[in-house]
């Protein structure tokens, strides 16, 4: 089957503390992964994935299986009180 990954920044993992953060994406083009950046999923449907690109508007992006991988936001508490 096809691979798509979406990627709402227009630079994957620009956020991210990963040490080959720029390889990755051409492995991932390598194992025959389509990566949209700059596109954001909005909502699941019967299709797919209803997403908006963000310079070209809104399409659906036909799948059969989604898997979800968010972002996060560190808890900082922490090390805001060890400061």
């Amino acid at each position: 089957g096809k691979v798509t990954l979406v990627e709402a920044d227009e630079i994957m993992g620009h956020h991210e503390v990963f040490t080959d953060r720029g390889g990755l994406p051409v492995l991932l083009v390598r194992a025959g992964v389509e990566i949209r950046p700059g596109t954001r999923a909005l909502e699941l449907v019967p299709q797919g994935v209803r997403v908006r690109i963000r310079h070209d508007g809104e399409a659906i992006i036909p799948a059969g299986t989604v898997v979800l991988a968010c972002g996060y936001r560190p808890d900082r508490a922490l090390a805001d009180d060890l400061q």
